[in-house]
């Protein structure tokens, strides 16, 4: 006979402060297994869709051999059939625990079935700070240290208390990202950046390339994460980081600057995303697909005030053609209008992808 322990939640995202209440309860009881039981929606928010929260619980999981994911999901829109199943899944001679919170303690008495779940559960409080309760003998508790570990810090960034691959696999899939970048913009700037997303994403699949979607969406996410950054911080990090590009149009500053919140804020390592954020103003030579795109897409947004279609359409058609249009079109603009764009990138651009003719 096993010891299995059922531990649900949102887990949105899984963290250490989870794995290690989840370790201490099977020590506590001598458990054999400890599943970890997903919700599957929430009456109280919107939650990281199912898939991508498995996923982390599965790498979190991974070198435990106690550790599990119940294939028993919490429905929230359905709670009857969720203790109905739970209690048929758990019909055999194993004894089982289920693990909740304090706070959830003076809720038990709520729960659908709670009569039939005390007959065949045991149930073990993890601490959670300072809340009163009256002790119960029927309930196991567990004495364990109190993690404050906030699962909404942890989607607004702050990822120093979760397992390393987890943390990877939210960067690495942009999974709370649209989320995060809403405090560095205004609504309208947001606007945009939802707005060049799309259209990167619509030329994409026109061109059906071998370019990955995350670096797609998070490039595009992050291109103008500077535009509005404070102007005496934009000066400190240029001057200490990009000192080469100090003498450049200050309008471009925030290409730079964005390559440098990215890696610094949002921990992108990735070099092709970092080009394409940091040279979506001005180009570049020999510039990958990835930033060719962020560059047309953010050039070609379809809410700037002008009619962009036949270039998008170029850009659907061909990428590749479709950006020499734009730059040869931007370039033109500036000449035209007789805007300065005599600096280091944009020179490199036009010598490298027009041979220096700006008007061919």
């Amino acid at each position: 006979m096993k010891k299995i322990i059922l531990f649900y939640g949102s887990f949105d995202p899984i963290h250490n402060g989870h794995l290690k209440i989840a370790k201490e309860a099977l020590k506590l009881i001598k458990g054999d297994e400890l599943y970890f039981g997903l919700n599957k929606n929430s009456h109280l928010k919107n939650l990281t869709p199912f898939t991508k929260r498995k996923k982390m619980i599965e790498l979190a999981i991974e070198h435990n051999t106690k550790f599990f994911i119940s294939n028993i999901l919490f429905d929230y829109n359905d709670i009857e059939k969720t203790y109905t199943e739970i209690l048929n899944n758990c019909n055999d001679d194993n004894e089982y625990y289920i693990l909740v919170g304090q706070d959830q303690l003076a809720l038990l008495h709520n729960w659908h079935n709670f009569s039939l779940l005390k007959e065949k559960f045991k149930f073990i409080i993890a601490n959670r700070g300072n809340i009163t309760f009256d002790i119960n003998p029927n309930y196991i508790y567990l004495n364990n240290k109190v993690y404050n570990i906030s699962s909404k810090e942890i989607r607004e960034g702050n990822y120093k208390d979760i397992p390393l691959k987890v943390k990877e696999y939210i960067i690495n899939n942009n999974i709370y990202l649209e989320k995060q970048i809403k405090k560095y913009m205004s609504p309208r700037r947001l606007k945009h950046t939802l707005s060049v997303k799309k259209l990167a994403l619509k030329i994409y699949k026109y061109n059906k390339n071998d370019l990955n979607t995350n670096k797609i969406i998070t490039a595009c996410l992050l291109h103008d994460i500077a535009k509005e950054y404070p102007l005496n911080k934009t000066k400190i990090i240029m001057k200490k980081y990009y000192s080469d590009k100090i003498k450049e149009n200050a309008s471009v500053y925030h290409q730079y600057i964005g390559e440098y919140i990215a890696i610094k804020k949002f921990h992108i390592q990735d070099k092709e995303i970092l080009e394409a954020i940091k040279y979506h103003t001005t180009g570049h030579k020999n510039m990958s697909k990835l930033a060719k795109l962020v560059y047309v897409s953010d050039k070609l947004d379809p809410l700037k005030k002008y009619d962009s279609s036949l270039l998008i359409n170029e850009c659907l058609n061909n990428l590749e053609q479709g950006f020499i249009s734009v730059l040869k079109k931007n370039i033109g603009f500036l000449h035209i209008n007789g805007l300065k764009y005599n600096h280091g990138d944009t020179n490199s651009t036009i010598d490298y992808y027009l041979k220096g003719d700006i008007l061919s």
